[in-house]
């Protein structure tokens, strides 16, 4: 089963994203710090890794670039407040390309799912 790591500590959001990753056939890890998102990348190769930047207090330049060194780095999917726009460029400019409004990313989560995590995905 393929697998997905997130960090997300809105616990609404989670949930949302959770019952969603379920009916699609994933298993998904909630990693609660830095470290633990790293581990877990590490541990599982995850497919996808999910995150909510309005909640991302760590380098994100840092965090792109341990991911990608990883040997099968996965796709890093964000979401951020449309009114955080300085935000999203930070995560651009970090190497972010996957990034979507809060609103957008929630009204279309299943297929952004399929597409980055599905097995045409690779």
């Amino acid at each position: 089963m393929d697998q997905i790591v997130s960090f997300v500590p809105d616990l609404i959001f989670r949930s949302r994203i959770a019952e969603t990753v379920r009916a699609l056939g994933f298993e998904l890890k909630n990693a609660r710090t830095y470290e633990d998102l790293l581990s877990a990348a590490e541990r599982v190769g995850p497919k996808i890794v999910l995150l909510d930047l309005n909640s991302v207090s760590f380098d994100l330049s840092e965090l792109t670039s341990k991911l990608c060194a990883l040997a099968s780095p996965p796709v890093v999917v964000t979401f951020y407040s449309h009114v955080d726009v300085e935000l999203a460029e930070r995560a651009r400019t970090a190497g972010i390309e996957h990034l979507f409004p809060r609103s957008k990313f929630f009204s279309h989560l299943e297929g952004i799912l399929e597409r980055f995590g599905g097995p045409d995905s690779a």
